[in-house]
Parts: C-alpha cells; structure tokens; sequence
C-alpha cells in the first residue's frame, strides 16, 4: 500500500483539471472501444470495456473502493481489469452521476535521478495507449534555464515543478475518444529530488456533471 504522503500529493494533482504539464493484458486493462453515452450511473457491471475494467457513470457501490479524505474521491482495493505498471487507482464519483475520473499511479522509481527509468515506463505505456487511442501529444519541456535542465537534474525539476514530461488525448469531433472519455493524461510527478512515478487520468465527458452534483452534496452542510 503507497504511504499517505504519495497519495495526498497525488490526488493534489489529479483533482485540478490541469496536473502536471506493450500488447495483450496491459493494453486490455487500458481501455476498450465502445461508445457509451449514459449520464446517470447503470446497474453495477464488472470487467465492463472502460479503462482498468471500470466505465463512465458506474456506481461506486459496484467496486471494491473506500472514501479518501478529499470529497468524491474514493481508492478502488481490487482493480477489475488491473495493469502491471500501476498500483494504485483511485476513481472521482458522485451520487446519481457515477464515475467521472478515473487515476493510476505507479510505484515509485528510487533514485532515478537522471529521469531515465521513468521515462522508459512512462513511453511504454504511451505506446499501448496509442494503439488503443491514436497517437498523443507529447510534451517534453523544462521551464528553467539551460545549465540547470541537463539530465543529472530531472528529477529534482519534475518535484519542483519546472520538468513536465506528458502524453496526452483530447476527444474532438474529428477525434472522439471511446467509452465517453473526454481526455487522457500521461505524466511524471515526483515524491521528492530523485523519486519519480507515472500518473495516468482518464477524465470522462460527465466530469461537470459530477462536480456538480459534488458541490450541491457540500453546499447541504451549510
């Protein structure tokens, strides 16, 4: 189980909108190519064709997940359709509107202080991610000045937040995206200088609906 201090800061990324700028079972555990619609959440389904065996709109209480500390946001325990450079997943949910975005995140590479290792998982996993989605758009950018972006500091930049290192798709008329995504993000965070790990989020075209539905539930406290 990853310690609480990764997971705070992993879900401090994937919460906001923005984040941080193979074959056979590890692409099937990615997702399939059906076109699902449904905005409420359907009778409870397991295995079904969405990313990690998990689709838009689904009822939280047709997976094994318990709540995290940040509202709406819940850690799955028993991955349907699990892939091996993931293990961790946690899903963003709401009442009557189901599951709106789905998280992975890798084990944390020790000691790649050159950004070498991670780069090679998070390529990896691109690849498959292409063959099920079409290419993405690669961003490979460090946001400092020459001498400090060589590659003995990659590491420490991506913590800092001046690295970014990212795949991502965007559902467009010209080139929707199956099962209701609107967007995948593949990107590098970092734990501390020389600690990195791969997140993977898949957001789904009901997300507003979700936050909605999220807002009302806190505004009742009032």
């Amino acid at each position: 189980m990853r310690n609480s201090t990764i997971s705070a800061v992993m879900l401090a990324a994937l919460v906001s909108c923005g984040g941080p700028q193979g074959a056979g079972a590890s692409e099937d555990a990615l997702g399939g190519s059906s076109n699902d619609s449904f905005v409420q959440a359907e009778p409870a389904r397991t295995g079904g064709n969405g990313p990690f065996g998990i689709e838009r709109g689904q009822d939280v209480g047709s997976l094994q997940a318990t709540a995290e500390s940040q509202p709406g946001w819940y850690r799955v325990t028993s991955i349907p359709r699990p892939h091996p450079d993931f293990d961790e997943l946690q899903i963003m949910a709401a009442p009557g509107v189901g599951v709106c975005r789905i998280a992975a995140v890798s084990p944390v590479i020790q000691e790649d202080r050159y950004g070498s290792a991670i780069r090679d998982r998070v390529d990896r996993v691109a690849a498959q991610l292409s063959d099920r989605y079409g290419p993405g758009d690669k961003t490979d950018f460090c946001d400092s000045d020459a001498s400090t972006c060589r590659d003995g500091f990659w590491s420490m930049h991506v913590n800092g937040g001046a690295r970014t290192y990212r795949y991502s798709w965007q559902a467009s008329q010209s080139r929707p995206l199956p099962s209701g995504l609107a967007s995948i993000d593949l990107f590098v965070g970092a734990t501390d200088t020389y600690a990195p790990y791969a997140v993977l989020r898949y957001t789904f075209d009901n997300v507003q609906h979700c936050e909605r539905a999220l807002n009302r539930q806190a505004g009742q406290a009032l």
